[in-house]
């Protein structure tokens, strides 16, 4: 069973001096440019992710459980 959750991306459910709360790709860690469409809570964390991101995060960690 994966431990992935999905949401449209908010700044809230990250870290208050994240890069992710900045509207930063974090799984790319910002080099992508892109903004982010969904924040993942992973089981290494919370991740926002832009649309390029959720494959790559969905592969790794399996579909989301919600």
């Amino acid at each position: 069973m994966s431990n992935l959750l999905k949401f449209r991306f908010n700044p809230a459910l990250h870290g208050k001096k994240s890069r992710a709360r900045q509207g930063i790709c974090s799984w790319h860690g910002g080099d992508c440019g892109q903004n982010p469409r969904w924040s993942f809570f992973t089981p290494m964390g919370w991740q926002s992710a832009c649309k390029d991101a959720r494959e790559a995060i969905e592969e790794r960690y399996g579909k989301p459980m919600n």
